[in-house]
């Protein structure tokens, strides 16, 4: 009886078929020798168990099991049966393996660990059905599927049909388990045709022992004539998952043996297991070393060689370098853990889609007035207000938040418990003193935030100017620190599609925010009376903002009543709380100047 061909993946421009991607595993409770049991499950399965992964007989029980692991006498690999692989996972017992002269492997089944013994002793058996098995024939993917359905029909009295009576398809990966899986086994398959990329010569004038995030500013040069191909950019991988590397591919004249290398420092490096004329040392670790006498041979091996990182690391990178003779080559892989992403669901009007924050310190006729401005063009969008008055007074209204603080905790405190309770994916602060005019059109703010989807902060005009900067820091050493220059009413360039909008810096206390971008760069607590640009300091680099003058909201001024006196005193530190705020920046900024 022939093994059984059972999965059909397609990779790449080649195509394999079956019925479900991972291996099954069928435990037999007679007792035979190794080689006794390797024939039996090559005659009715595919071979003895290769096992690729712990969790692949997790649900198996029993005593001792023969598995497909095994060595020659006169070798150290210890391969698998049905395809002669070394075997890149094992779960060996403590101590084991420890005898030279035993070749063949058992695993104890309520352990899983595994345990080398002479390949004459008998014991039970484990055998496997491959799932996976590929066509080395170069395919589309329509030609893919139809090979696949037609190999047999699911009702053998019936003639095989592409649309119902097929038994085999092209494989379905749907987990990360079976990614990893598939691409193991595609490794094997091989094409005359890889993707084209960009070769250039890099040339390596760092340590590759010791990396950090400094990967991603390391100079890298190219110069010209180079055989090396290689991806100069954008090869990103999760981590800890091997992710095939594309583009390698030596390009040289004729010679009687190639032999080239890569090395990386944070991760290791694999191919396939070579066919006859071809060599490779190092698979599983971090320098891989690849030699043939057929270049087409040592292309087909270097398509096939993946990267993983061997420590998890959400955002960091490693340095490829890849040599051949007195050529090399070195390139960037950048290792970073994507990010779920973070939906507002923005309904069918503009209430859904913004939120009005402010906060407010004995000013309660101004918030109110604010208040009242706001409903004659807004009636049922959310207003929240942090208060964190002496002694507060009531605030209702519908669609009105008012939450009461600690007495005089400050400015930026107060920005931040507002901001944290906002639900909508953009919110509008205004100082508690504003007004609403028909000039404040929101609905316009939110359309050009939505037409320009890299901008976070959208500011406006207050009472007829819009107050926007620019910001330059020039990094400085280690010891000193960097300058951080403010400009006023300096802009970069307008924005696309909207002349009366600039690019800046910062922008004046009435701006349409993104949520989330606002919550990442935070409002510092520790500012607590004068304080607005340095918001847009903390978020240099980070938060991309444009000033328009289209948009506007009035300013009559805090009003004329008896806490004004005591307000003012507040609002207006002293020279000490100056020199203490100047303290904290060029401490927290690493700042040895600011002009």
């Amino acid at each position: 009886m022939m093994r059984k061909p059972s999965v059909l993946l397609l990779l790449l421009f080649a195509a394999v078929c079956g019925s479900a991607l991972r291996p099954s595993f069928k435990y037999y409770n007679e007792t035979k020798t190794w080689r006794e049991a390797q024939a039996f499950c090559r005659e009715h399965h595919s071979d003895l168990a290769t096992i690729r992964a712990g969790e692949e007989v997790e649900n198996l029980f029993g005593d001792l099991t023969w598995i497909g692991l095994y060595k020659n006498p006169s070798d150290s690999a210890w391969k698998w049966s049905e395809t002669d692989e070394i075997a890149n996972f094992t779960n060996w017992a403590v101590g084991q393996p420890n005898r030279k002269d035993v070749n063949c492997v058992v695993i104890y089944m309520n352990t899983h660990e595994w345990h080398d013994f002479q390949c004459d002793r008998e014991f039970r058996f484990l055998c496997y059905d491959e799932t996976l098995v590929l066509v080395k024939e170069r395919k589309t993917w329509d030609q893919a599927l139809r090979h696949c359905r037609l190999l047999e029909a699911e009702n053998p009295d019936e003639p095989v049909d592409l649309t119902c009576n097929y038994r085999y398809d092209l494989a379905s990966v749907r987990t990360e388990d079976d990614r990893a899986y598939a691409r193991l086994r595609a490794a094997e398959a091989s094409t005359d045709q890889s993707p084209l990329f960009v070769s250039g010569y890099l040339h390596r004038n760092h340590n590759l022992t010791h990396w950090t995030e400094s990967v991603f500013s390391t100079r890298l040069y190219a110069p010209s004539n180079s055989p090396l191909q290689y991806p100069i950019q954008g090869f990103k991988v999760r981590p800890m998952t091997p992710t095939i590397i594309p583009g390698l591919a030596l390009h040289a004249e004729q010679r009687t043996n190639y032999t080239v290398s890569l090395e990386v420092s944070k991760g290791v490096l694999r191919t396939v297991i070579p066919a006859e004329g071809a060599r490779v040392q190092g698979n599983g670790e971090r320098r891989l070393m690849v030699e043939s006498s057929s270049l087409e041979t040592l292309n087909e091996l270097l398509a096939d060689v993946s990267y993983a990182s061997t420590l998890y690391h959400i955002h960091t990178g490693d340095l490829a370098s890849f040599q051949f003779e007195d050529h090399e080559a070195v390139f960037p892989i950048t290792i970073k853990q994507p990010q779920p992403p973070v939906l507002y669901d923005m309904g069918t009007d503009i209430n859904s889609q913004v939120t009005i924050t402010t906060k407010t310190f004995l000013r309660y006729p101004e918030v109110n007035a604010l208040l009242r401005s706001i409903r004659q063009f807004y009636k049922d969008m959310e207003v929240i207000i942090a208060d964190d008055s002496f002694v507060t007074e009531k605030i209702t209204g519908d669609h009105t938040q008012h939450f009461i603080m600690p007495p005089a905790q400050g400015w930026f405190a107060g920005r931040n418990l507002a901001v944290s309770q906002v639900t909508t994916k953009y919110f509008l602060w205004v100082d508690d003193d504003f007004q609403f005019t028909k000039g404040t059109n929101i609905e316009e703010m939110v359309k050009i935030m939505e037409t320009n989807p890299e901008l976070d902060v959208l500011g406006g005009k207050v009472l007829g100017n819009q107050f926007d900067f620019s910001l330059n820091y020039e990094e400085g050493d280690e010891m000193e620190g960097g300058c951080l220059n403010r400009t006023f009413k300096s802009r970069f360039q307008s924005l696309p599609g909207y002349p009366q909008c600039s690019v800046v810096s910062g922008v004046v206390n009435f701006f349409l925010a993104r949520t989330d971008a606002a919550r990442r760069v935070r409002f510092d607590p520790k500012l607590k009376r004068v304080a607005h640009s340095e918001f847009f300091m903390d978020g240099l680099g980070s938060l991309m903002v444009a000033t328009c003058g289209h948009v506007s909201i009035g300013h009559p001024g805090t009003m004329k009543n008896k806490v004004v006196t005591k307000y003012s005193s507040f609002r207006h530190p002293g020279m000490a709380d100056e020199q203490s705020k100047f303290r904290h920046l060029f401490f927290k900024n690493h700042l040895k100047c600011v002009y």
